[in-house]
């Protein structure tokens, strides 16, 4: 698999890599190499079996995650003559520089049963649950800031932010390391249980009302989203 684009388009440059660990939100932009295959080779797309460290639900036979599954076969049916290259820079978009940022947030994220249905999870970030009529966070236009989400229950989310897109700078604890697909820009990432994940942000296209949430919808629609005023 050779990655060439994720969530805001091309790296800087092609990542090969064996598999790619994908959440609900991200989005990634890959070139299959087949020209070493012979006619007839079928070649298999799956989700690969995986445990994810201290949550929840691995040991959860319902919902099955974690369990190999197929997703698509491809099969080699004629061979074409292609004398295209991969190259070794993209035209990546630029994105915040690190350097330059002149604030730092966190965001912790927690859950916990439901004091009402006790049946029910509620997740929420900073400790505070989803209101619309709320204004959580407030950030000034075209300003660099770093952010960091830490993740402190046994819950993983994907972590989707709206009308921007940050660099992955950092992420301890967990897997304790940038994964080679979060290279680039993005605007959804991955977090773990006990991972600690830091990314530098700026808001530089429109000002106005933007949404922060976990792109698992449960988790989103228990609690676990912020409103951002940018300007």
């Amino acid at each position: 698999l050779i990655i060439i684009g994720n969530d805001a388009g091309f790296l800087e440059r092609p990542v090969r890599t064996d598999f790619i660990d994908l959440s609900p939100g991200e989005r990634i932009d890959l070139l299959i190499d087949l020209r070493d295959a012979s006619i007839g080779d079928k070649v298999l797309l799956g989700s690969r079996a995986f445990i994810i460290s201290n949550s929840l639900a691995r040991d959860d036979q319902i919902h099955r995650q974690g369990h190999p599954m197929d997703l698509i076969q491809l099969v080699v049916k004629r061979r074409v003559r292609d004398h295209s290259e991969i190259p070794d820079r993209l035209p990546a978009p630029r994105g915040p520089d690190p350097a330059d940022a002149v604030r730092e947030r966190s965001f912790v994220l927690t859950s916990e049963r439901d004091s009402q249905t006790r049946t029910m999870m509620a997740h929420q970030i900073n400790g505070r649950s989803y209101r619309m009529g709320n204004i959580d966070e407030r950030v000034p236009f075209g300003q660099t800031e770093i952010w960091t989400f830490e993740n402190k229950r046994n819950f993983s989310h994907p972590i989707h932010l709206h009308a921007t897109h940050f660099r992955v700078l950092s992420r301890t604890g967990g897997r304790n390391q940038v994964m080679p697909w979060e290279q680039g820009l993005k605007d959804t990432v991955l977090v773990h249980p006990e991972e600690q994940v830091r990314v530098a942000v700026r808001f530089d296209a429109h000002p106005g009302l933007f949404l922060l949430h976990c792109h698992n919808l449960e988790h989103e629609d228990s609690g676990m989203m912020l409103n951002i005023m940018v300007g």
